[in-house]
């Protein structure tokens, strides 16, 4: 009993001591390839074609984002020693939708109740753009709320679309996975629900989605609120 007590401990530590250099060596990857990336953009920006240098962008940007939600899944949702402040998170949201208008996307803005949280802004902001990005690409109609109780806060992003399988929804949170509307419109790194969870718990949060075939889906990211509260 002793020698395989051993046996499978020698294991684990092989198992673990793999794991982490897998993850480091992509982690390094996904830092390294941001700067050709950037140096793409900058040519991209000299060129004649607007048609062509367009599609460019376009891809150059899903391939950012796609870098980004690696680099972010791998920090475990600490922003790489980002502070903590307080955040006004009805303000952070708005943000995010005005950056999605910039581009054309039009985000439904429901109730935006005001509230602070403790949290890291950069870090936050890559959650909600998340949802906010999943509820375009895959549903809609995308709408988003922030809703406020005595000790935490709610945003709420959903969409009016074809909504997820049961078989897709359990699976959701997995790293990489993606459902079939996912895999069949192409796109995405598939870490976009895994990484908002893990910042939602990185700041003593949680992460919930649900869905209903034919009629939507809905994320909720509920937090820890501080500061004075009235109903």
């Amino acid at each position: 009993m002793r020698e395989v007590a051993e046996a499978l401990d020698t294991a684990t530590k092989q198992t673990r001591e793999l794991l982490r250099q897998r993850s480091l060596a992509l982690g390094a990857l996904s830092h390294d390839l941001m700067s050709p990336i950037a140096r793409l953009k900058l040519r991209v920006h000299e060129m004649s074609r607007t048609d062509l240098q367009q599609r460019l962008l376009s891809d150059l940007a899903e391939m950012e984002g796609m870098v980004g939600d690696v680099l972010a899944y791998m920090r475990g949702g600490d922003g790489g020693g980002e502070p903590a402040v307080p955040v006004s998170l009805p303000a952070l949201v708005q943000v995010v939708v005005d950056e999605f208008a910039e581009v054309g996307s039009t985000i439904e803005e429901r109730r935006l109740d005001e509230a602070t949280v403790l949290a890291r802004p950069v870090t936050l902001k890559r959650a909600v753009r998340n949802l906010v990005e999943n509820a375009l690409k895959h549903g809609r109609d995308p709408w988003v709320e922030v809703r406020v109780s005595e000790t935490e806060v709610e945003v709420r992003v959903g969409d009016r679309g074809p909504g997820l399988s049961p078989e897709d929804l359990a699976r959701a949170f997995e790293p990489f996975f993606r459902g079939d509307r996912a895999r069949a419109g192409g796109g995405g790194s598939g870490l976009g629900l895994p990484t908002g969870r893990t910042i939602a718990e990185a700041h003593g949060g949680v992460l919930e989605l649900a869905s209903t075939l034919g009629k939507g889906t809905e994320a909720v990211l509920r937090l820890p609120r501080i500061g004075p509260w009235s109903d």
